[in-house]
């Protein structure tokens, strides 16, 4: 089942991806304490709000186009890669100018300045990884992604032993960057196709104008899930954006899943809309099933043990990071539902109902930040983020029902529900206990309840079977 393979290779190689920045987050935000912390996850949200610009939507369409036809690949990637190139490299001149007249912290600007150069060389290894999604061999996109992070953690681990600061960190990431381009141009001719010179203002100005759709959406989710750090920046401080992005970046940790699944599925979608209209319904429901199944109970075990999470990672000094969290945790089930929502639209070519969903979202969040951050600060961040999940949720569960299909919602939700509520009680119980000890047990008591009350049919059991199994495989 190459959907199962595809989704087995990003899934392992997004947990690695994770474990490592998770543990190179760790690492930082000890080191660093919340205040540099707070510059440091500062310095990434400003450059990140600009990423919009290089990217116009381009990556998604190629995915699209090329799964379609595959005799376009050299013509998306060639042209992507000179267009987005340029485009980024102007992008990165404008943001050293910006922070050399906002800021007054040397760190910072020089930490900014290494981040924004970078992006040349992310846009280079994002176009290549589009055209791994685009032939559905994910095994390549998910090897060069994990050695970027062992590599960077590598060299924060150096950083730490050195005793050196965040200068040394963005040019850490710079040299990364570069390096991980360069190998995954060499895997890409080899293995899949030699990329050839080919310039075509014609066609860039048609990937604008067809990405542009893809673009605005892109910028959308952008803003909206960094614009709250940016502004706590500038109203409160780098000490409680520190504080924040501890407890964000454990939610953000768990986005490999849905991230890795939607990546699989959209390739096969696009394509199903075209020739299968029935396999499309079906890939669709099966994907938000999957995503309800995991992130519900992690959604709840992350609630009952928010304290233990964030003082089993953190210093005490981020003990005012376990309220963001119970906050921020709530919001992962939603996210999570989104996202396939989302990911499912774009491939029936309705990406202009996403733009108007996330455009509307991004502004609306903008509104709730600029009332809820002076108020209570990090913790009104995370509130507005909350909501504004649940505001997007109801659009996007509209138009989903549609323009696809309108999902059954008791057999989705009742059976996962009951084994939640089976779970709770035991997660409740456990929580003084050693954290590792109450997460193991409380997942073999919903997982045991959700076998028992059916919530996994054989068919499905055989799915996951393969997504383990499929990585002895390689295409």
């Amino acid at each position: 089942m190459r959907v199962a393979k595809n989704a087995s290779f990003l899934l392992s190689g997004n947990l690695l991806n994770k474990i490592l920045s998770f543990l190179m987050g760790i690492l930082l935000a000890n080191y660093l304490g919340p205040e540099g912390y707070g510059k440091y996850t500062y310095a990434f949200a400003l450059v990140t709000l600009f990423v919009f610009v290089p990217d116009l939507g381009i990556p998604q369409l190629t995915v699209r186009e090329v799964a379609r036809e595959k005799g376009l690949a050299n013509k998306y990637l060639a042209n992507s890669i000179l267009f987005r190139g340029i485009i980024s490299l102007l992008v990165a001149g404008v943001l050293i100018g910006v922070v050399l007249v906002l800021e007054d912290s040397r760190e910072t600007i020089y930490l900014v300045a290494f981040i924004s150069l970078s992006l040349v060389f992310i846009s280079i290894s994002s176009s290549f990884e589009v055209i791994c999604s685009a032939f559905e061999r994910m095994q390549y996109r998910a090897l060069m992604s994990n050695l970027k992070n062992v590599l960077l953690l590598a060299g924060v681990g150096l950083i730490i032993f050195l005793r050196r600061g965040l200068i040394e960190v963005g040019i850490l990431y710079l040299t990364t960057c570069a390096l991980v381009a360069g190998l995954f141009y060499l895997v890409m001719r080899i293995r899949i196709i030699k990329p050839k010179l080919e310039i075509d203002l014609e066609f860039w100005k048609s990937l604008v104008k067809r990405g542009l759709p893809f673009a605005l959406a892109g910028i959308f989710f952008t803003v909206y899930f960094k614009i709250d750090s940016v502004m706590l920046r500038f109203i409160r401080g780098n000490e409680e954006v520190g504080l924040y992005n501890a407890a964000y970046n454990l939610i953000y940790a768990l986005s490999f899943i849905p991230a890795s699944v939607t990546a699989a599925i959209f390739p096969r979608l696009s394509e199903d809309y075209i020739y299968d209209r029935g396999s499309l319904r079906l890939g669709v429901e099966k994907s938000l099933k999957y995503l309800w199944l995991i992130s519900l109970p992690l959604t709840v075990g992350g609630s009952l043990l928010s304290k233990s999470i964030i003082l089993s990672i953190y210093h005490h000094n981020y003990l005012l990071s376990v309220a963001i969290f119970q906050i921020l945790i709530l919001g992962l089930v939603l996210i999570w539902i989104n996202m396939c929502m989302y990911v499912s639209l774009k491939s029936v070519d309705k990406q202009l109902v996403v733009t108007k969903i996330s455009g509307s979202g991004c502004l609306f969040n903008i509104g709730l930040n600029s009332f809820m951050i002076p108020l209570w600060g990090a913790r009104g961040a995370a509130m507005a983020t909350l909501i504004t999940e649940v505001a997007m949720l109801t659009f996007s569960f509209h138009y989903f029902s549609k323009y696809i299909l309108r999902p059954r919602l008791s057999p989705l939700m009742s059976r996962p529900l009951i084994a939640v509520a089976l779970m709770s009680p035991v997660t409740f119980y456990l929580r003084g206990s050693p954290l590792w000890l109450t997460i193991l047990l409380s997942a073999s008591v919903y997982l045991f309840a959700l076998l028992l009350l059916g919530g996994i049919s054989p068919e499905e059991r055989r799915f996951f079977l393969a997504l383990l199994g499929s990585r002895r495989e390689v295409r």
